[in-house]
Formats: structure tokens, C-alpha cells, sequence
């Protein structure tokens, strides 16, 4: 039986304040970073996102199957801070890639970007991968939504202006074909 190795995370109550000091981080790879945070997303699958998988008006990033661990598309939703990114990134487009390689001509960020920013933040104790433990501690502890009934959750972003009402709680969205 092989040992389950995990990733070193942050504590949840650390998330916050973390996520202030990285909001003034500068860079391509501090948004890449900040973007797979708020979307819960994979490394690879945020490095590997391309402008047509995102869908503005709808507020939705579909992600192929070919990209997926489990082999199904699925659809995440974008709270405001992530499609705040996006909306930026798309200002200053220069590729098909949505964190285009810095230096690159025409590919995606390195995988080793994520962990220069944390590294620059003093923050080598942390991998990537390990926010998403972070999150499933938050979800787990909050929320009554059983994990195995959706592929997808993403922080609570309360927004007055939006025309949905705002995220008290985690919310979900469910896998392509669930029921």
C-alpha cells in the first residue's frame, strides 16, 4: 500500500491575511497563485487555462476533460476576485494562454512559478498543491454539502452589486454529468 504524502497547507484562520499580502504581490505568477486559490483548481489545470475556457458573461471556466485527474469537464464558478483577475489578465492579453510564460513566446507559466512567489513571500514552508487541503478543511468544517456529491466548491464572496445574492457559505458546482 503505497504512503499518502501531503502537502504542506496554511491553516485556514492564516488564509485571510495571507491572502491580502499576495493580493500585493506583483507578477503574473502572484496572480496564477492567487487564481488557483480562489478557484480551488489544480497547478496544472490553472498553468494550462486558455482564454477559450473562460466564459465572462456566464462567470463560469470550463475545464476539457483531457485536462481533468478523473477524465470529465466540469465547470467551475467564478467568485468576484477571480474573475477580477481575469478581467485583468484579459487587458493585457498576449496569448492564447490565460498566465502566458514569462520569457515564453507562447506557452504557459512555468510550474515553478507558484512556488518562486511563495518563496518571495517567506512562505517556503507552503506548496500550491496545499491550498486545496486548506480548502476542503474549510468546507468540511462550514458547510453540510457531503464532497463526494461535487467536484467543485469556492470561497464566499459576498457581493451587494451582483445579481445573485450573496455567498453565505461555501457553494458548489456540480460536475459535468452529475445528478
Amino acid at each position: 500500500m503505497r504512503k499518502v504524502a501531503h502537502h504542506a497547507a496554511i491553516d485556514r484562520a492564516e488564509l485571510p491575511p495571507f491572502m491580502v499580502l499576495l493580493s500585493k504581490q506583483s507578477g503574473t505568477g502572484a496572480r496564477a497563485l492567487e487564481f488557483t486559490i480562489l478557484t480551488a483548481a489544480r497547478t496544472s489545470e490553472v498553468l494550462d487555462a486558455r482564454w477559450e475556457e473562460i466564459d465572462l458573461e456566464a462567470e463560469v471556466w470550463t475545464v476539457p476533460a483531457e485536462r481533468m485527474k478523473a477524465g470529465k469537464a466540469h465547470k467551475v464558478v467564478l467568485a468576484e476576485p477571480a474573475l477580477a483577475i481575469l478581467k485583468s489578465a484579459a487587458a493585457a492579453r498576449t496569448s492564447d494562454w490565460i498566465f502566458p510564460g514569462e520569457g515564453r513566446k507562447d506557452g504557459p507559466l512555468s510550474n515553478m512559478t507558484m512556488l518562486k512567489v511563495l518563496k518571495r513571500m517567506d512562505r517556503a514552508d507552503l506548496t500550491t498543491h496545499g491550498f486545496r487541503s486548506t480548502f476542503r478543511d474549510w468546507a468540511a468544517e462550514t458547510t453540510d454539502t457531503p464532497p463526494a456529491r461535487w467536484s467543485r466548491w469556492r470561497w464566499p464572496t459576498p457581493s451587494p452589486a451582483r445579481s445573485r445574492p450573496p455567498i453565505a457559505r461555501a457553494t458548489c458546482s456540480k460536475s459535468a454529468g452529475a445528478s
